[in-house]
């Protein structure tokens, strides 16, 4: 730097710079993608939640919403009792638990909603 700002961008001294805003970007990245990775599986805890009151009560929404937030409520709850008494000493994550359960079941709704048309 005692050469002047040409020359130490040259050697390597304006690189700092460059290397902080990589290394702000990468962290960055992480910091976001953190919690859309916890979130993977409470969307679906969401749609299966909402296709289940769909088709205990129908298709009103004043009837659906508290409905789904029930059904919600009890599918955390046992995905996260399964998953902690499945493996004893170890656990199921819920989100893991709900995502085998779910499955199966959305196969089913779009095989039905397929034969409908």
């Amino acid at each position: 730097m005692a050469r002047g700002r040409p020359r130490a961008g040259r050697v390597g001294g304006a690189g700092s710079r460059r290397r902080l805003v990589a290394v702000g970007t990468v962290l960055a990245a992480l910091l976001v993608s953190a919690p859309v990775v916890g979130l993977m599986f409470g969307d679906r805890l969401l749609l299966l939640g909402d296709l289940v009151a769909r088709s205990l009560v129908g298709g009103r929404n004043v009837r659906v919403l508290p409905v789904a937030a029930a059904v919600g409520a009890v599918l955390v709850s046992a995905a996260d009792t399964l998953g902690r008494t499945v493996i004893s000493p170890a656990q199921v994550p819920a989100g893991l638990v709900i995502a085998l359960l779910g499955t199966p079941y959305f196969v089913l709704v779009l095989w039905r909603t397929r034969e409908a048309r």
